[in-house]
């Protein structure tokens, strides 16, 4: 895939100013609390993150993804540094540096009906069943189920970009109200980030967070739709 990161092609279906404006009133105190509950500190600590940027930019480089300073590609690829510096500090370096990555492109796929890629991504199962070698930093039924979640989101994603499709998520049929989120179960990739954080090095056993999977699963989900 050759990406045009900076082009725009599509303009999805946008809702009523007036619904927005509900919505974060709705939500804002919920998130406040949120956030006062969790007492974060002003400055949060970090774990190697000179050490991790300098691996995460060079895994990229091996990818062939263009990510010039200064491109939206890149902001990604800055992004899923954040993510994986921040929210998973204690995992080892090749795990943080995993999850980057999937972050950078998984932004990059979200991102391809702006960036005139949706092509590719109708093509990317059966690209993938062709197959290469792949790490193993997770469990196989782990890593299954991110695979299957990750196949899915990039799926949702080439579907979503259909001008029809698109109306529906904002104005659902008669009958049709599950499904905005039965879109967002599967563009909103939340199960593959659910499981992204219990590598097989220090989650071998699947059973101890197994059972929260759904809700950690929803919360990615829903807390994207809402900070995005």
């Amino acid at each position: 895939m050759s990406p045009s990161l900076e082009g725009a092609v599509s303009q999805p279906v946008q809702a009523p100013d007036g619904a927005i404006s509900d919505l974060t009133g709705t939500l804002r105190p919920f998130y406040a609390k949120f956030l006062a509950d969790l007492n974060l500190p002003l400055q949060p600590e970090t774990f190697e993150s000179d050490v991790l940027m300098k691996a995460v930019l060079e895994f990229a480089a091996t990818t062939g993804v263009p990510h010039h300073p200064k491109s939206r590609s890149y902001g990604a690829l800055m992004l899923g540094n954040s993510y994986a510096d921040n929210c998973l500090p204690y995992h080892d370096l090749e795990v943080k540096v995993f999850v980057a990555i999937y972050t950078w492109l998984a932004i990059l796929c979200d991102d391809a009906p702006e960036a005139g890629t949706v092509s590719a991504l109708e093509s990317f199962q059966q690209l993938w069943l062709e197959g290469k070698e792949q790490p193993t930093l997770y469990h196989p039924l782990v890593a299954n189920l991110i695979v299957s979640s990750s196949l899915n989101f990039v799926t949702a994603i080439a579907i979503g970009d259909r001008q029809g499709i698109q109306r529906k998520l904002v104005h659902p049929s008669t009958g049709g109200d599950g499904f905005c989120w039965y879109m967002r179960a599967r563009d909103g990739d939340g199960e593959a980030y659910a499981w992204l954080g219990y590598p097989n090095s220090q989650f071998s056993n699947l059973a101890t967070p197994i059972e929260a999977m759904e809700d950690m699963s929803r919360c990615f989900d829903l807390v994207n739709d809402v900070l995005s």
